[in-house]
């Protein structure tokens, strides 16, 4: 294609004192690019010689970071990517994960279903502003029995929980009781659904006692209160449904076992991959500025340590003189008309050219 141009254009310039540049127009080329293509002419295309970043990851952090996203099955490679860094296992951000994933073929696929956010209240700034509560039915050796659980709407920490085998409003208000017991200083409003334990007299006058204002979400619009049904779908999907409640007793200590994990060990993907525990302690800028420390701590020593071997590396091909060297000038001759070889017909003539050559 390059050497027909070029000859295509040579050849109608001599017949017929057009300009090199009126001949390009017809044929769909700049003239700078066939100036371009007339330094390389009879060389053959090569590509431009690999060359590596000076940050890249060494051979052993992707290794590591394989390995520990494979050891986890349940989590995500954002949630694994923080836990690394917090482990000085690899120190490596989420998209550079990712790519190492992906090029790997190891990478999950997500599972979750797309959802449709509103424009509900205006978000905490602080802890224990807002409460959320709910309660979820949990099968205990085939008996239905009643969760019901607070977490706070700034940090996600869970601020209480109660298995009980009814879930009667006497139930809901031992499970708030619960978390003033534990957060005394709380004051704020608690955000529900409109189930008959959260609307009735008795539960109200309890949260007015305790200076609590009470909010209920949209009838039939779970997404309103969307923060503690997805602390409830964590729950069973990583614990509850994996687990055989043989009895009442078993199933409140699995129950248990992962709040206290959810609260101090789980990362949490909407606070920033911090534990709840962390961002209701005001721990979490702490933690966010150190791993930037990590990361750019961790992209100097591989950049030292490439240009320490940078000596030892080979490139793939060498650079051939082209584009950056000597151009001959750009045709100067002054534009003619296009009467002579209408554009039409020199673009059916350089299609045949290129056609017979």
């Amino acid at each position: 294609m390059r050497e027909d141009a070029i000859a295509f254009v040579d050849t109608w310039k001599a017949k017929t004192g057009i300009a090199a540049k009126v001949l390009c127009q017809w044929i769909g080329i700049s003239a700078s690019k066939l100036c371009v293509w007339r330094t390389r002419s009879g060389m053959p295309t090569v590509h431009a010689p690999f060359s590596p970043r000076e940050d890249c990851l060494p051979k052993e952090e992707i290794d590591a970071i394989v390995e520990f996203y494979l050891e986890h099955p349940g989590d995500g490679y954002r949630r694994c990517a923080y836990m690394m860094l917090d482990q000085n296992i690899a120190c490596a951000s989420p998209s550079t994960v990712y790519a190492v994933l992906k090029r790997a073929g190891v990478l999950r696929q997500r599972h979750g279903k797309p959802g449709s956010k509103g424009k509900g209240f205006h978000q905490p700034s602080a802890p224990h502003h807002h409460w959320h509560t709910d309660i979820t039915h949990v099968k205990v050796c085939g008996i239905p029995a009643n969760l019901c659980s607070i977490i706070d709407g700034y940090s996600r920490y869970c601020v209480a929980h109660q298995l009980s085998r009814n879930g009667e409003a006497l139930d809901v208000e031992v499970v708030f009781l619960q978390g003033i017991e534990r957060f005394p200083e709380a004051k704020g409003r608690v955000i529900s659904d409109n189930g008959k334990q959260f609307v009735c007299k008795e539960y109200r006058q309890l949260l007015t006692m305790h200076g609590f204002t009470y909010c209920n979400t949209s009838p039939y619009y779970p997404q309103s209160n969307g923060k503690q049904e997805r602390f409830h779908e964590s729950m069973k999907s990583e614990s509850i449904n994996q687990k055989h409640l043989v009895d009442f007793e078993y199933a409140q200590k699995v129950i248990d076992d992962y709040v206290d994990n959810y609260n101090n060990v789980r990362l949490h993907s909407a606070i920033g991959y911090v534990t709840p525990h962390e961002m209701l302690n005001g721990r979490a800028p702490a933690i966010q500025a150190e791993r930037s420390q990590k990361l750019k701590e961790a992209r100097e020593r591989r950049r030292l340590a490439f240009l320490k071997n940078k000596g030892r590396l080979s490139t793939h091909c060498e650079t051939e003189d082209g584009s950056a060297g000597e151009q001959p000038p750009r045709d100067s001759s002054a534009t003619t008309t296009a009467s002579t070889v209408p554009a039409g017909k020199a673009a059916g003539v350089f299609k045949a050219a290129v056609c017979a050559g």
